[in-house]
């Protein structure tokens, strides 16, 4: 068997800007059961100077109404513009209360050249060995980890060139893999056929 890892995705560039004039941290969510974003609007409470961009769309009017000043909910963007964000981005929050859960939102800030503050987990620490801040998911962890990704941003953004790297030249190993084991099956099929 041949597992595929995760599928490169890059979005087009958008001319929509996301820039701050401060820290910029996007969090990826859906507003799903196993997302804690209690945490995140917890953190970003506690991170003032930080400007916090929530994706998705809330299903209970008790996460907007407890917004701070340094929030944004973007809703669901299209693909150019949620690519750019995560460009923008100068950190992306996925968490997720599941051990056993890949965050494809990671995966995609880390194709755009964007460090992750990620939740830990044995499956997201393998996957992620650097250019990335695992955490506990609570609310003083994530406080830590924005502050740690804005004093070291070059460092995490040199991690995450590097990491991006990286993937696709697994991607493409495993691709040219698959190719040639689904070639020699179709070769072996015919042989039999004749």
């Amino acid at each position: 068997a041949t597992i595929l890892p995760d599928v490169p995705v890059e979005y087009p560039p958008s001319n929509v800007s996301y820039k701050r004039d401060r820290f910029l941290v996007v969090a990826v969510c859906s507003f799903d059961r196993d997302e804690p974003i209690e945490v995140v609007l917890d953190a970003a409470r506690a991170l003032p100077e930080v400007q916090f961009l929530i994706t998705g769309k809330p299903k209970n009017r008790d996460v907007t109404a407890a917004l701070s000043s340094n929030v944004t909910l973007t809703g669901f963007l299209e693909a150019t513009a949620f690519g750019q964000l995560l460009r923008d981005a100068d950190a992306v929050i996925a968490l997720t209360t599941g051990s056993q859960t890949m965050l494809r939102g990671a995966y995609e800030a880390i194709y755009h050249g964007t460090p992750v503050i990620i939740s830990n987990s044995e499956l997201l620490r393998q996957e992620f060995p650097s250019a990335a801040i695992l955490i506990d998911n609570r609310a003083d962890a994530l406080v830590a980890a924005v502050q740690r990704m804005s004093a070291e941003t070059v460092r995490y953004r040199e991690e995450a060139a590097a990491l991006r790297q990286a993937k696709l030249r697994r991607w493409i190993s495993k691709r040219e893999l698959l190719k040639t084991k689904l070639n020699h099956t179709v070769e072996n099929r015919v042989a039999r056929r004749l």
